[in-house]
């Protein structure tokens, strides 16, 4: 219960997945945040984009840093935005 609060809270879950290590797949976490009414930022690893380009926001492999911050920076700015 505490983890769904933590969840509806958040204003954005970021997931850097990199095809140099396995994932589950799934990922479970990523569907939580998004039931939950939270941003997910994610990158396009394994079958993520097939299963959540459509609901977050995604970056190109390989990662890059500097993207990564200026992903978050930009949706967390989105949310201070009214």
């Amino acid at each position: 219960m505490e983890l769904a609060r933590g969840q509806m809270q958040s204003r954005l879950m970021c997931y850097p997945c990199d095809t140099t290590m396995p994932t589950e797949g799934f990922s479970i976490s990523v569907a939580e945040a998004i039931m939950a009414g939270c941003d997910a930022l994610i990158t396009a690893c394994d079958a993520l984009p097939e299963l959540w380009s459509a609901h977050t926001h995604m970056l190109p492999l390989p990662i890059i840093q500097a993207d990564l911050v200026a992903g978050i920076v930009q949706l967390l700015d989105e949310h201070e935005t009214p």
